[in-house]
């Protein structure tokens, strides 16, 4: 087999396997059978993706550029820089301990099945409900991994979902605020 067939195929995993992990970016590019599903938010889930990024890293950086075709390198180069982004942002910035976005994640995930006519309104209504079922989970999962939340960022939280009525109670309790940052 050829590198080239072998880093196509490498591409085609990280692919698949990203769309698992967020179904949002599915029906963001258009392929709707993501559309019921939302991202796990959990803190085991962002340390499962961490884990896989590093392994995905390691079997890129295998690969032989001088056997890859010009757009294959290109594409080495561009997966190379998103894993070390999202390592450095995932291990060293860790932003998903400092943010509890419940209500962004939320009309991130359904704007789209709004506003977009790939399908007959009940039927896109039907991934709206689904992916609303989803919001108690993602609203423990949130409060569960925000342990160092910045202050200002967690009022402003606290301030905007006090004031929407469809986040149920138990959606309104937010992380911890601390000082630092």
């Amino acid at each position: 087999m050829s590198e080239d067939h072998r880093f196509r195929e490498f591409v085609d995993k990280v692919f698949k396997t990203v769309l698992d992990w967020h179904p949002t970016i599915g029906t963001y590019l258009g392929l709707h059978e993501y559309d019921p599903y939302m991202d796990d938010f959990s803190r085991d889930q962002v340390l499962r993706e961490i884990r896989q990024i590093e392994r995905w890293l390691e079997e890129l950086l295998g690969f032989d550029l001088k056997k890859l075709s010009h757009i294959n390198r290109v594409d080495w180069e561009i997966l190379r820089r998103d894993f070390e982004i999202e390592l450095f942002m995932g291990k060293e910035l860790k932003i998903w301990e400092r943010v509890n976005n419940l209500g962004e994640i939320v009309m991130s995930a359904i704007y789209l099945l709004f506003i977009k006519d790939f399908a007959p309104f009940e039927q896109r209504l039907g991934s709206i409900i689904s992916r609303l079922s989803y919001i108690d989970k993602i609203a423990r999962d949130l409060k569960e991994r925000c342990t160092r939340p910045v202050k200002t960022w967690s009022k402003d939280s606290v301030r905007g979902r006090a004031s929407h009525d469809w986040i149920s109670e138990t959606n309104r309790t937010d992380c911890r605020v601390h000082e630092d940052f």
